[in-house]
């Protein structure tokens, strides 16, 4: 389409806490070089998202972000736990991705991307983290039963990992700090923050 797209409305985070992290994410973001054109804020009944600053004209570039940045598993071998990942065989890309975003936020102190881990919400509102009560709502529908058996499978591979790893590797996968509620948490980050391209592909 060609015409312009309008600012979308939203409101400033509420809580004085998470707007001061979102605050320190956008000025991250500035240091860290990436440009955009959109700002964290709420949306009525959906909870946090962006917001374009401006009118987007058609084809507009709205973020560019330096690889260097990429939470991704091309350079786990590289990375500050890659001699984690390089004594665990048999993980898949989801559950790496998982266990990274579970060990920078128990380091989050010392994570290069420490502000933007602070700034994600403590619940996003997606199908692994919804209550039972929630669930209930879903009855009757056909996606209820691929819910309930990703949840399952989920958990699966939380009780197959842990307290295992936390036991081989103390320090970096504190058992504190590799709860279920965790690994959910970290779950729901890839799940709702992450999408896949493939090789040489443009973004």
């Amino acid at each position: 389409f060609s015409a312009a797209l309008p600012p979308a409305a939203g409101t400033p985070v509420a809580d004085p806490g998470e707007a001061a992290a979102c605050r320190r994410f956008e000025d991250w973001c500035g240091v860290e070089g990436v440009s955009t054109t959109l700002r964290v804020c709420e949306f009525e009944g959906t909870g946090r998202g962006t917001a374009a600053l401006r009118d987007l004209a058609a084809g507009e570039v709205i973020v560019s972000t330096p690889r260097a940045l990429f939470i991704n598993t091309e350079n786990l071998a590289e990375s500050r736990f890659g001699h984690v990942f390089a004594k665990v065989a048999g993980l898949d890309e989801t559950t790496c991705l998982i266990l990274l975003a579970v060990m920078e936020r128990a380091a989050c102190a010392t994570s290069k991307w420490k502000d933007y881990l602070e700034s994600c919400p403590a619940w996003f509102g997606n199908g692994l983290q919804l209550t039972a009560e929630e669930m209930c709502e879903l009855e009757g529908s056909p996606a209820l039963d691929c819910l309930v058996q990703k949840r399952e499978d989920l958990r699966a591979d939380y009780e197959a990992l842990f307290p295992k790893l936390s036991e081989a590797f103390p320090e970096e996968l504190p058992l504190e700090h590799c709860s279920w509620e965790s690994f959910r948490w970290a779950a729901a980050l890839v799940d709702t923050r992450a999408w896949a391209t493939e090789a040489g592909s443009a973004v």
